[in-house]
């Protein structure tokens, strides 16, 4: 947990639209809850915490950016398991797009 808020402050320093912390009791009741049960499609294992990065941008500068941002991550030494998921988020098709 700690970690993830260090991860937190470096972060930011990459100026990001949304940044959210979720930590294990929001993890944990999103397991048994039929709606957002299927928001976890994306979680491996069962973290202590994740950290949601957005960018809204085109799909050419978000990748640049998630890719600053993790070698920010990388530079900085913080131990942690991350996976970086760059989504681009259809609000009118409600798609979510794995693009690395």
């Amino acid at each position: 947990m700690e970690e993830s808020l260090r991860a937190t402050v470096i972060a930011m320093q990459h100026q990001p639209t949304a940044c959210e912390l979720i930590d294990k009791i929001i993890l944990d009741c999103t397991k048994s809850n039929i709606e957002q049960n299927k928001n976890r499609f994306f979680i491996k294992g069962d973290p202590a915490a994740i950290l949601c990065i957005e960018f809204h941008a085109a799909k050419k500068t978000i990748t640049e950016k998630a890719k600053a941002l993790e070698t920010a991550f990388v530079n900085k030494i913080l131990v942690i398991i991350f996976q970086i998921y760059l989504a681009m988020i259809s609000i009118k098709y409600g798609i979510c797009e794995k693009l690395v």
